[in-house]
């Protein structure tokens, strides 16, 4: 029985939880960042920023703060790890709701800042990059 329980049990934490998924592209289309936020709660799930041809990959081991409140148009990430860092936060006046009764989903406008490092260099991007994004989080799955 004690196996069975233990088998089970991260079974059953797990269960109920989705990941929002939060979506962004530049206007040229050279870059797009995605990733990954658990029950839309501020629990980064991992990611990546692809700009070009080139790409990094955000772990869960990093050292990662969101700061998430779309209904009052806040959404900020910061991670992180070794030598890679990302910076991210929406424009407060760019986000719109657009939840239905089983989704939730936001569109905004957000800037990359000048120090996330640069896939294709692996040094600092030392310019801003603004992006149109969405947040979606289907409820109606858990």
């Amino acid at each position: 029985m004690k196996k069975i329980l233990a088998f089970l049990l991260p079974l059953l934490v797990s269960a109920g939880s989705s990941d929002a998924i939060i979506e962004c592209k530049s206007t040229s289309g050279r870059t797009i960042l995605s990733f990954y936020d658990t029950d839309a709660t501020g629990n980064f799930n991992g990611g990546e920023l692809r700009i070009d041809s080139s790409t990094i990959s955000y772990d869960t081991s990093a050292d990662v703060t969101i700061v998430e409140d779309l209904k009052h148009g806040v959404y900020t990430l910061s991670y992180y790890n070794k030598n890679q860092f990302l910076t991210f936060y929406a424009l407060p006046k760019t986000v719109k709701d657009k939840s239905t009764n089983a989704l939730m989903y936001y569109t905004f406008s957000a800037i990359i800042t000048p120090s996330t490092t640069d896939p294709r260099t692996q040094s600092r991007l030392n310019k801003t990059i603004q992006v149109k994004c969405t947040s979606t989080y289907n409820w109606k799955e858990i």
